[in-house]
Formats: structure tokens, sequence, C-alpha cells
């Protein structure tokens, strides 16, 4: 696919993005008319974006911490538990880093 063909889908998932999911389907279906391929791409992206749940919610550093401090924990785990910035200040990390 050519850089042109990916600014075109980025474009009509960045606009889908806020709407309602019975408004991203009649935008979709209108925006892509009967080009059916540029159709599934952008679907397929929405759809990604709606079973992300809250993964991309909770700030990457708190959640690489977290698996620092207590790799046994199972994935489910990993992102529901919030971790308080203070609870790490002190915490040694690998027997080498110390959390601040």
């Amino acid at each position: 696919m050519d850089a042109q063909r990916w600014l075109n889908i980025a474009e009509l998932y960045q606009s889908a993005l806020p709407l309602t999911p019975a408004e991203r389907d009649n935008f979709v279906a209108t925006n892509c008319g009967s080009d059916t391929v540029l159709r599934q791409e952008v679907c397929s992206l929405l759809e990604t974006d709606e079973t992300s749940g809250e993964f991309l919610n909770e700030p990457v550093f708190e959640l690489g911490l977290k698996l620092l401090v207590d790799p046994d924990l199972k994935s489910a785990e990993r992102v529901s538990t919030q971790v308080e910035a203070d609870k790490l200040s002190g915490t040694t990390v690998d027997d080498r880093y110390e959390v601040v």
C-alpha cells in the first residue's frame, strides 16, 4: 500500500474515533463508498481500538515498575492493579536500581 493510501486510512480512522459506534458505521460507509479494502482497513483499526480496553490508559512507566517489582503478577493484575508511586519509592529493582 502506498503512503497516500495509509494517510487516507489514518485520517478516516482518526475522524471516526470520537463518534458513537452507530455514527462510525455511517461515517465509514459514507466516506469509503465502494472501496471495500479501505472500509476493511478503517473498520479493523476501529475494532482494535475497542478491544484494547483500558490497556493504553495506564502510564507505561507505572506498568513497567509493577512488572519489575513483582514479575509474578498475572497479566490481568498487571493492568488492573493501580500502583502509587509513593509505595515504590525506595524500592530496589534487580539489585541495581533504586526508585526515587
